[in-house]
């Protein structure tokens, strides 16, 4: 009887020994690289739109060093991005660029961002009256 209860409480500890754990730190979903802006839309209580953003024509590229450009063929526009990792779904995404010439900024800040896959992500902002997805595929 001894030996059968020992059993019992050491198969917990046999089970969670075989065990395999994940650990996932996302270098397989990286922001570096070239992207283009696939679409965007807006979402409110009453139903979704497409949204033109201006930024659906051209080419965006994400560098290692956080370093970021923009170029549609007629702005160049140059900046830096960041991916802070807070778990889950409330990871954040942002980005400013500055073209030098024409003036024209994107200073965007989302507060949740995720990847769908390798070759997709999204980015939201939140305001008071609607959720605005940005959805990146890469180029």
């Amino acid at each position: 009887m001894k030996k059968g209860l020992l059993f019992l409480l050491a198969l917990p500890l046999l089970i969670a020994s075989c065990t395999k754990t994940v650990v996932n730190n996302n270098n397989d979903n990286t922001v570096t690289g070239r992207w283009v802006l696939s679409y965007a839309e807006k979402q409110t209580a009453y139903g979704t739109k497409s949204i033109y953003t201006g930024f659906e024509e051209g080419t965006f590229y994400f560098y290692d060093n956080g370093q970021a450009v923009y170029d549609d063929g007629y702005d160049y526009m140059q900046g830096n991005w960041s991916w802070s990792y807070h778990g889950g779904s409330r990871d954040r995404f942002s980005l400013y660029l500055y073209d030098n010439y024409s003036g024209r900024t994107a200073n965007w800040t989302f507060d949740q961002s995720w990847f769908n896959g390798r070759n997709q992500f999204t980015a939201v902002y939140s305001t008071y009256e609607a959720d605005y997805y940005y959805v990146f595929e890469r180029y």
